[in-house]
């Protein structure tokens, strides 16, 4: 448009001039735009060569290219070593835990639905997509005297319907246990098959001899089997160094309630809950913490009083960080990006993202400008799930 020449003639004029070019001139256009397409397929680094007769394992999950390379890689490696068959995981990527909850609620009503209608021949109605699913809607041993509402919930527990993903993998434990109500999850048999890893300690003071199903109000598997801890994480503050100084901030961060610093406007990397399980639990951390210091302050004062002053203090707090929110993105991925880059002075993150980020930044660059700190008080170890999805092959 600079010259004043619409770009179609423009185009035209490029190709006549390629016309007048002479034969070796084309030729060597030519080359050039081989070399150029065919270099990175030529340099391209080998990877595995999957046949068509490998095992498949579909997973769907909210995590990294990292963690999904991780786990892929060893289970393959595994299950090679093992079976002497050869499986590809093939990991589905829809968004955060709080979205896949909402895929697999979607996908089991409308896998259920043509199990309802096509092979039991009953009539779909709302009352039945209300029910089977449902976990407030209680079941016994007879089924004689079900209503429609017990009998959709009884035939989708005993039901073998797919929603075409085999295993979901990671989030907050909150989510697991929801889909683990309603059904979406079964018993994997892990408990069975290795009881040792199980075992309670019967002496009081003593660690248990296997994994211990709570530890500081933490749950690391469900009684039932529907799912286990995967990995042990924690929350905690992510921050740049070069922002907080340039923002005229001199100490780093080191609670929740340093994040409502007026100063901090415009300047906080937060994920939407809605979309993230992990900042789900973060936020719960935030007010389970102002409940904590409330407990400790009035041991005299009744303790429901407490819990609710708590409640509201952390939801206050929770709304001053908000305040200072730069976006509410649905990626907890992209805060420790935005950090790292300065684009904001500090964030909320689970902590292998958190460390991930700062140790590749000092790595690639010795730089120390990005940092991680988990508070002192509030922040938990618990569990990242994975769980067996009802319908797996």
């Amino acid at each position: 448009f600079r010259t004043g020449r619409p770009l179609c003639e423009r185009g035209s004029r490029g190709r006549r001039r390629f016309a007048k070019m002479s034969r070796a001139g084309k030729f060597l256009v030519v080359i050039a735009l081989i070399v150029v397409i065919g270099v990175p397929f030529l340099f391209r680094p080998d990877g595995p060569v999957m046949d068509m007769g490998s095992e498949t394992v579909v997973v769907i999950t909210p995590h990294t290219e990292s963690i999904r390379q991780e786990f892929g890689r060893a289970f393959s490696a595994w299950y090679e070593r093992n079976t002497g068959k050869r499986v590809r995981v093939d990991y589905r990527v829809i968004g955060g835990t709080s979205e896949i909850s909402k895929f697999l609620d979607s996908a089991y009503t409308n896998a259920f639905r043509n199990h309802w209608e096509g092979e039991l021949g009953n009539n779909w109605t709302l009352d039945v997509q209300e029910a089977f699913n449902n976990p407030r809607v209680n079941i016994d041993a007879s089924s004689e005297d079900d209503s429609l509402a017990e009998a959709a919930r009884r035939a989708f527990l005993a039901s073998e319907v797919s929603c075409g993903i085999d295993v979901f993998f990671g989030g907050g434990t909150y989510d697991f246990s929801l889909q683990a109500a309603k059904g979406a999850l079964v018993n994997a048999g892990l408990q069975e098959r290795h009881p040792d890893w199980f075992q309670e300690t019967a002496v009081p003071g003593e660690l248990p001899a296997g994994i211990p199903r709570e530890l500081a109000g933490e749950t690391f598997y469900d009684a039932e089997g529907r799912w286990f801890g995967a990995v042990l994480s924690s929350y905690g503050i992510i921050y740049n160094r070069d922002a907080l100084q340039r923002l005229g901030i001199e100490e780093e961060p080191r609670q929740w309630a340093d994040l409502a610093d007026g100063r901090l406007l415009g300047q906080i990397a937060v994920c939407d809950p809605t979309k993230s399980g992990s900042m789900t639990q973060a936020f719960e951390m935030i007010i389970q913490q102002q409940m904590q210091v409330l407990v400790a302050e009035h041991p005299d004062r009744p303790l429901e009083d407490l819990l609710s002053e708590g409640w509201n203090r952390g939801m206050r707090l929770i709304q001053k960080i908000v305040a200072n929110a730069r976006y509410l993105t649905d990626s907890s991925q992209k805060p420790n990006i935005d950090v790292a880059m300065g684009d904001c002075a500090a964030g909320m993150s689970i902590d292998f993202y958190g460390r991930f980020q700062q140790e590749n930044i000092i790595q690639r660059s010795a730089d120390p400008r990005f940092g991680f700190y988990s508070p002192k008080g509030g922040s938990t170890v618990s569990a990242d799930p994975i769980g067996l999805l009802r319908g797996a092959r």
